[in-house]
């Protein structure tokens, strides 16, 4: 018992260490935007912070999936766009929610299969490959609504957006939902260690005989599976469907993984780091507005994170790189 204690006592020492820093930037950035406006730590607007973040935090769990796995998907604001339109509809078309439901991730899941297919088969660098694909993907969100929002949408599908539980808005336990399931499949699935195998060194990862097209193919599914999840969430926030929905929210959903330590050369990253990278862009969307600062400053900020993500990253890996050689 008494090693048990122990042994738990040094995993938690461990979390600490590793999520130290992002935790004193999320509290200095919490004292900095406390002391402009003291109604930023009222209930009702952490609440509404944690509701916001909710659609970038599903988004970015899929997003540092598959960046951890070694590929960009810029075309998941476009998929959730897609997938939120397409779930609306059918809705309006008389189906039920779970129907409705299925046919947004079953989208979602499609589009980033074929996105992951098509890099592993021509060799098209991803971030090449699915910045076209927004283009298409958003072209076909104004084909099939011919640029009018999708209206009249249930109440129950509306419930999703606008309803709490004890308190609590919906979107927000399906955020912890989603980043618990991607805990787990990083943290306790065989396919999980593959992913970081994968991303880490995948001429290894060949030679060790994991399958690198499977698992590509099954982490851009899930990205765009993420993706679907959070355009369900957003349309049903927004209360319609509108043909412009998920426009930016690809630079969110990399912004939080960026910022919650995944490496952009891939193999390394973890959820953890995803929900405080969540928190702090979370921070800065609303702390900015508290302020009273223009919010074209947000997306100054929003690019300056993620290049300062990128140089951290680059600098602390040629620091590993040397530490290495010299031993």
């Amino acid at each position: 018992m008494e090693q048990e204690e122990k042994r738990a006592g040094g995993r938690l020492l461990r979390i600490l260490v590793k999520y130290s820093g992002l935790m004193l930037v999320l509290v200095l950035m919490v004292v900095i935007v406390t002391a402009k406006n003291p109604n930023f730590i009222k209930i009702e607007n952490v609440i509404g912070v944690l509701r916001q973040m909710s659609i970038y935090g599903v988004m970015g769990v899929g997003m540092a999936i598959l960046i951890i796995n070694g590929y960009f998907d810029l075309s998941v604001g476009a998929i959730a766009g897609l997938c939120g339109v397409l779930a609306a509809m059918v809705m309006n078309a008389g189906g039920n929610m779970v129907a409705a439901i299925l046919t947004a991730l079953a989208a979602g899941i499609a589009i980033g299969v074929f996105d992951g297919l098509v890099v592993c088969t021509t060799k098209i660098p991803a971030f090449v490959f699915t910045l076209a694909m927004t283009q298409v993907v958003r072209g076909a969100i104004y084909l099939i609504t011919g640029g009018s929002p999708v209206t009249g949408l249930t109440k129950g599908y509306l419930a999703i957006g606008k309803d709490s539980w004890f308190g609590v808005p919906i979107p927000i336990y399906g955020m912890f939902a989603v980043m618990f399931l991607g805990w787990v499949l990083l943290n306790h699935t065989a396919m999980g260690r593959s992913i970081y195998a994968t991303g880490g060194n995948p001429t290894a990862a060949r030679y060790s005989g994991l399958k690198i097209n499977r698992i590509t193919l099954f982490s851009f599914g899930l990205c765009g599976a993420a993706a679907a999840v959070g355009g369900i969430l957003l349309s049903s926030k927004l209360q319609s469907a509108q043909p412009t929905m998920g426009v930016s929210y690809e630079m969110d959903a990399i912004s939080v993984a960026a910022i919650g330590g995944t490496s952009l050369a891939g193999g390394e990253g973890s959820i953890g780091g995803v929900l405080l990278g969540a928190m702090i862009l979370g921070v800065i969307n609303n702390g900015m507005v508290m302020m009273g600062i223009n919010s074209y400053w947000q997306m100054v900020v929003k690019g300056t994170v993620i290049a300062g993500a990128v140089i951290i990253d680059i600098a602390r890996k040629s620091s590993n790189g040397r530490k290495t050689k010299k031993a």
